[in-house]
């Protein structure tokens, strides 16, 4: 039986998902809002990739019988953190920090598992701080993480149930 029962998931939400709405603002009202295509191609993918793994994710939680609630980090609440025996924050560091801060003032003991859902390759890291790559383009390296979409499966068996504290 699962450790843990009521999970609350802090999702982030990609440059892709926030530009392509704001395009769509733009064009309802009359306006004409356009990104680089070619940028737009690679936030896309990103955003796809940060998308199968929060639905992975999810399925993966709800198959070993967690209860899940869903929030983007933009939208998370005290009241959210309280409903929660443990925080999974899915994006990287920066989603994974803000889910801390909410728990930090709200309840500091309840646990909080961090996934980088699209981290950097080795190659990435190599160059990530001497970058010219707007700061939207760069993956995040996840030091803050306790996994990846590569080893997320391992991590969560091990949290559920109680292996890893």
């Amino acid at each position: 039986m699962s450790k843990y029962n009521r999970l609350l998931l802090v999702i982030k939400q990609t440059a892709f998902a926030s530009y392509t709405a704001r395009e769509e603002l733009a064009r309802v009202a009359g306006q004409t809002l356009k990104f680089d295509h070619a940028r737009m191609g690679r936030l896309r993918e990103r955003h796809d990739t940060h998308m199968f793994q929060v639905e992975r994710i999810t399925k993966l939680l709800e198959l070993r019988g967690a209860s899940t609630v869903s929030v983007m980090r933009e939208d998370l609440q005290d009241a959210h953190v309280t409903e929660a025996d443990l925080v999974v924050a899915l994006g990287g560091d920066g989603t994974t920090l803000i889910a801390s801060h909410k728990l930090d003032g709200v309840n500091g003991d309840t646990p909080l598992l961090g996934v980088n859902t699209d981290r950097a390759s080795p190659s990435d890291l190599a160059t990530l701080y001497r970058s010219s790559e707007p700061h939207d383009m760069r993956r995040s390296t996840g030091h803050l993480c306790a996994c990846t979409g590569d080893n997320v499966e391992r991590m969560i068996e091990d949290v559920l149930f109680g292996k890893v504290e």
